[in-house]
């Protein structure tokens, strides 16, 4: 137990056997704190929120936070997994209430210590294997003492970073990785500019190509590369290369493909405590104004008290929900039938999706593959009993695609997948 903390925030040492069931179509993770506390991972506790359209954020019923920062959040399957510090990934079996806490190792990192990293963001490749973007941070030796990692050591005014990234060796179920070749970004910190530190990644995809949020304390730095190993490079329409500056930092981002709008997540302080707010955006070549910002999730929205900070989001798509109760009995609703086989019509790289009705739908979830039966991730869900959607900007390759039907009482199997080869 954090004994130090109050007793809203006091949180287990380790995941505890919890049957969650989030319902809505966007997760969030985050830690929180309180006060002077804050300095220290050590006092910082991981909470998990839902919601309907990533604006509005409630804790997930059931769930019971344990010791641990700067999470990241993925589903895989059934299986939700927690990355935090120190080097440690909490999985939870979403059918089962199963969970446990287990430490990661990382083999190749230049420094040669298996957690010789900080700052996880992960992503499912094509093949539906996890793969971790960290910050490098070798451990302290003798002739190397501690210091924070996202700047330089003590007595040094400038330094590069670099980020690397692992990918998962199969079988180790998120708990082993290796090395990628190559580094994903180097930059350069000073402390003589705005740019004094480095970390925090953040990997998402938005249809045309990977993109790499990371933080520079209060401000977000936006890097790109065509290949999620490839070399990132870094914005060169953004002054300074940031899309955040001086208003918020540790980002969370999200490309929502029925939109064609980014969903960027920061943290930021105010009024003696943190807060996640969110920017909703067209592109990423435009630096974000005051104005673009608005609160999503503090101390006090989900319950825990207007002092206490919220800090370091992590956003991720529910790829399906849990199996659903039985509806109340003042529910009424359609009987509800599974939806027909999804056609497409491919004109260069946008795509329209054409699925047959379901009796009883009031709307439908599409569901867009990596690899056929894996790395689903939801384009909506969509408003409405339309039957069609138009996907811009997909990239080249062969995907899957699935198609829910839902209405207020539940929603449908998914329809049979339809594979789609984009040129």
């Amino acid at each position: 137990m954090l004994a130090a903390l109050p007793v809203a925030l006091v949180v287990m040492s380790a995941p505890a056997r919890a049957q969650i069931a989030p319902t809505k179509p966007y997760l969030m993770a985050f830690h929180v704190c309180e006060g002077a506390l804050c300095g220290d991972f050590r006092n910082h506790g991981v909470y998990l929120a839902e919601s309907a359209d990533g604006a509005a954020w409630s804790l997930v019923p059931g769930w019971v936070p344990f010791a641990g920062s700067v999470p990241d959040v993925i589903q895989r399957g059934r299986t939700l997994y927690f990355y935090t510090s120190p080097s440690v990934v909490a999985r939870y079996n979403l059918d089962t209430g199963a969970s446990d806490l287990v430490p990661v190792a990382v083999q190749g990192l230049p420094s040669g210590g298996v957690t010789d990293w900080v700052d996880a963001s992960l992503y499912l490749d094509e093949e539906g294997r996890l793969v971790l973007f960290m910050m490098h941070a070798p451990a302290p030796t003798p002739d190397r003492p501690p210091s924070d990692p996202a700047g330089c050591p003590s007595g040094i005014t400038t330094c590069t970073k670099e980020f690397y990234s692992a990918t998962e060796v199969p079988g180790s179920d998120g708990t082993e990785f290796v090395v990628d070749p190559g580094v994903r970004v180097t930059t350069t910190i000073s402390t003589s500019t705005s740019r004094r530190t480095a970390a925090d990644p953040d990997i998402f995809f938005d249809g045309t190509r990977y993109v790499l949020y990371i933080s520079h304390g209060p401000s977000v730095g936006v890097w790109t590369s065509p290949t999620l190993r490839g070399t990132y490079t870094q914005s060169t329409t953004l002054p300074e290369g940031l899309l955040s500056n001086g208003r918020g930092g540790v980002p969370s981002g999200h490309f929502h493909a029925a939109t064609s709008r980014y969903w960027t997540y920061t943290h930021v302080s105010q009024t003696g405590t943190t807060m996640i707010r969110r920017a909703v955006h067209p592109t990423l070549a435009t630096p974000l104004e005051e104005s673009s910002w608005q609160p999503v999730i503090t101390g006090q929205s989900v319950g825990l008290g207007s002092h206490i900070s919220v800090e370091s989001p992590s956003f991720a798509v529910l790829i399906s929900s849990a199996p659903r109760s039985e509806p109340a009995p003042t529910a009424t609703c359609a009987f509800l039938t599974e939806p027909g086989p999804v056609t497409a019509a491919v004109v260069g790289h946008e795509v329209t999706f054409v699925w047959g009705g379901a009796s009883g739908a009031s709307g439908y979830a599409v569901e867009l593959g990596r690899a056929t039966g894996t790395g689903f991730v939801a384009t909506g869900p969509l408003a409405g009993a339309e039957t069609s959607i138009r996907v811009r900007h997909v990239p080249s390759g062969r995907h899957s695609v699935r198609v829910r039907a839902r209405n207020a009482c539940g929603e449908t199997t998914v329809s049979p997948e339809m594979v789609v080869t984009v040129p």
